[in-house]
């Protein structure tokens, strides 16, 4: 890799993380209200998940999201489906998939700059990241409480997928 784009991204990556911290976004009070069946909802279903309110509505209940996302035009996110719409039903877990190419600029935004952590096994850094931090996709986390419990960093084939399942919900 030329030395001067090497240098550039790196100045780029000190950059955005920098204004991370001036934008960061804090999550929603406990003011916010959300119907009390919406837990009980679309159980063994992908749920698409089209504006940051949504999700924040799933994220907001006290108990285990199955996040996803992902992105139109990936190879891996559209290999990956079947594999959830597999997982969903036999394990009667509600999947929420979020598509960052469907999301509005101030969504995917307001998503990058949220407090949900990809955790260090998913990331390059081996540290723990915020969503601004750049990722592949897909991107699998268990969130509880807007923390994340587990991750699964790409492409995962059914068996490995409900070991984990098995692990975050048991």
């Amino acid at each position: 890799m030329n030395k001067k784009v090497f240098i550039i991204i790196i100045i780029c990556l000190i950059l955005a993380r920098i204004g991370y911290s001036f934008t960061k976004y804090e999550k929603p009070s406990n003011n916010t209200k959300v119907e009390s069946n919406i837990a009980e909802k679309n159980l063994g279903e992908i749920i698409e998940i089209s504006d940051y309110a949504s999700l924040e509505n799933y994220l907001s209940l006290d108990e285990i999201n199955f996040l996803v996302i992902g992105k139109s035009g990936c190879e891996f996110c559209e290999s990956y489906k079947p594999v959830l719409k597999e997982i969903a039903k036999n394990y009667e877990v509600k999947i929420l998939y979020v598509d960052t190419k469907k999301l509005s600029s101030e969504d995917l935004n307001l998503l990058r700059n949220s407090e949900i952590i990809i955790p260090a096994e998913c990331t390059d850094s081996h540290l723990d990241e915020h969503l601004n931090y750049s990722f592949g996709t897909p991107l699998t986390l268990f969130i509880k409480n807007y923390d994340t419990i587990n991750c699964i960093r790409g492409y995962k084939n059914y068996d490995y997928t409900k070991s984990i399942v098995e692990y975050v919900y048991n």
